[in-house]
């Protein structure tokens, strides 16, 4: 149904006209942030289907933290900050590894490894031991100590680094499958913004 407007001269209706087209673009901008927000809602929907989920570690910087929307003059963006974004959204063609480095990250970041223990251990000598000897041996014990617990930390960054080269081989040799979560949220969100231009057409957009 159409909009009646009742003026009295030309001035009149080109106020009207200017108030008109100020509101229908106030409108207009506040649909496309509403929109915006929608489809960030829809692509943790998405991703949290596939398993994508915050990180028990998260520092902000994983995939589910990383959606973001961002107002500007004439409506809103939605993206996703992480920047392996893109290898979630397509997926990655067999080839060449990801860095290890990113894979030891996203390791971390899952919980699959933990910040390295200190591995520490409290250090004593025999009581019996007295005097300038024993300023000697608790010197050696605790040497002996520092030895070894460098040791247990390079043994367990070894070992954690294994796991991330044979996780990003598998990824070289495979591939990986997108999960398109932004694809399948933007398709939602169509539905979403059809929905609220209808309302701003009848005139009971809020």
């Amino acid at each position: 149904m159409g909009l009646r407007i009742k003026v009295t001269g030309l001035a009149a209706l080109e106020r009207e006209l200017d108030a008109q087209e100020r509101k229908l673009r106030a409108d207009l901008v506040r649909t496309c942030r509403r929109a915006a927000e929608f489809c960030r809602t829809r692509a943790l929907h998405h991703a949290a289907r596939d398993g994508i989920k915050p990180h028990k570690n998260s520092t902000g910087k994983d995939y589910a933290s990383s959606f973001k929307v961002e107002p500007t003059r004439d409506g809103a963006m939605m993206g996703n900050t992480a920047k392996h974004a893109v290898f979630v959204e397509r997926g990655r063609r067999a080839g060449r590894p990801p860095p290890v480095l990113v894979i030891l990250m996203w390791m971390f970041e899952r919980g699959i490894i933990k910040n390295i223990p200190s591995f520490k251990r409290r250090v004593s000598v025999d009581p019996a031991i007295k005097g300038a000897k024993r300023r000697v041996a608790i010197g050696e014990a605790k040497e002996a100590e520092s030895r070894r617990r460098l040791t247990e930390r390079e043994k367990y960054v070894a070992q954690a680094r294994s796991k991330a080269y044979a996780i990003a081989r598998s990824i070289g040799q495979r591939g990986m499958r997108g999960k398109f979560p932004v694809g399948k949220a933007v398709g939602d969100t169509k539905r979403f913004i059809r929905a609220e231009l209808n309302r701003v057409r009848r005139g009971d957009h809020r």
